[in-house]
């Protein structure tokens, strides 16, 4: 759990300085291109979509901005990083228990 302040910094970085469906909902391969460009694997940023697509004022909000970047409002952002954090620790206990 030592990196979790690391990660707050990373997701933080990550959607101060980003920009890219149906309707309401953005694409999910744009989605995780963007995200994997600033630094996170695709499987977090998956991870981080799936969860946040169902989220229909998160997700229009996000395709408003073209994608996940400084455009979107701050609710978004906040709820966006809890949920990068989220699936950065669920990596990383992934990680962890393939090395046992």
């Amino acid at each position: 759990m030592r990196k979790i302040p690391s990660v707050l910094l990373l997701a933080t970085v990550l959607l101060a300085g980003t920009s890219c469906g149906e309707d309401d909902t953005f694409p999910k391969d744009d989605f995780v291109k963007i995200v994997s460009e600033k630094g996170l694997k695709p499987s977090v940023a998956e991870c981080a979509y799936d969860k946040i697509k169902s989220d229909s004022k998160a997700m229009a909000d996000i395709t408003a901005a073209d994608g996940p970047n400084d455009k979107i409002s701050s609710a978004t952002d906040e709820k966006l990083q809890t949920i990068l954090v989220e699936c950065l620790a669920d990596a990383q206990k992934t990680a962890d228990s393939n090395k046992s």
